[in-house]
């Protein structure tokens, strides 16, 4: 019995000072990898709508943290924790279009969208709000994932080689060049008619919650939809209503139905590595510059 009871406690230590350790190696290490340059006061944040869209090495002061599948949970902890770490960020651009606050068509979690950096931005409240509107499986996958050995282990490389460019093993974001060719094989094939307008309650609330916390710490909230293909199915309608509804004080660039020619896109709703420049330099120019963002 003796012997049950060292083995018990023993185990129960060493997990102990195993989670001290990690959280440390966490904590110390996020701090760098989250540290924008000194000019830089303009994040986009989003899912691969931005992702694709946004060439930050166009845009000026701007980084593009977003990243595919995001959804508004990781936006919330990532500008949270970016705030904390670049005081002089100050313009925060998320891409509002018309799939961030819909329902999946799976309740799984998308593991590979949250890093181990975020588990302590959640409190009390968001915990229960988590809890409420999730599924079991999302819910026991939420709080289990930040702990998975790659996502730690990829935490740990990144504070060993620090010349890593800071999104590259933690992946929490980036932009990424789009050379697919898959629009008129989606056009082809795709499905007419398809409306996506059953919301999120989850999606709302967080993203409630990050109009609240920009308000709190004087950051410029912006919306932004990037362009996309003019046969595309997804909703054209319903999260326009919902801004107009819901959200209208905040600025709103819906570029979503702005033209561009066949060659600038990857597929129905992503623009390739040429739209993206094409439309960088447009926001660059018409957006950014007559609106003193960048001043």
């Amino acid at each position: 019995m003796k012997k049950f009871i060292l083995r018990t406690f023993f185990f129960c230590l060493i997990t102990i000072i195993g989670f001290v350790a990690f959280w440390a190696i966490i904590c110390s290490n996020r701090n760098e990898t989250l540290k924008l340059p000194v000019k830089t006061n303009i994040v986009f944040l989003g899912n691969s709508h931005i992702e694709y869209s946004i060439d930050d090495n166009i845009l000026n002061r701007s980084f593009n943290f977003a990243r595919s599948a995001e959804r508004m949970e990781f936006i919330y902890c990532k500008i949270k924790l970016l705030k904390r770490y670049n005081s002089q960020l100050d313009t925060v651009v998320i891409g509002y279009d018309n799939v961030l606050l819909y329902k999946r068509s799976s309740e799984d979690f998308n593991s590979s969208a949250y890093s181990p950096y975020y588990y302590d931005t959640y409190n009390f409240n968001d915990i229960i709000n988590i809890i409420y509107y999730s599924s079991f499986k999302y819910i026991t996958s939420h709080f289990s994932w930040p702990f998975d050995w790659s996502k730690l282990s990829n935490v740990i490389f990144a504070s060993i080689d620090k010349n890593m460019k800071i999104t590259n093993l933690t992946n929490i974001g980036g932009y990424k060049p789009l050379y697919r060719n898959k629009l008129y094989d989606e056009i082809q094939f795709r499905e007419s008619n398809i409306q996506q307008h059953k919301f999120d309650n989850l999606q709302i609330y967080f993203m409630n919650k990050v109009i609240k916390f920009c308000e709190k710490s004087n950051i410029t909230l912006i919306f932004l939809c990037p362009p996309q293909h003019n046969k595309c199915f997804l909703d054209s309608t319903y999260y326009r209503e919902y801004y107009a509804k819901n959200y209208s004080n905040i600025k709103f660039y819906d570029f979503k139905d702005m033209h561009l020619p066949d060659s600038c896109f990857g597929d129905i709703d992503h623009l390739n590595y040429k739209g993206a420049k094409v439309f960088s330099e447009y926001l660059e120019k018409e957006v950014f510059h007559k609106n003193n963002y960048l001043q």
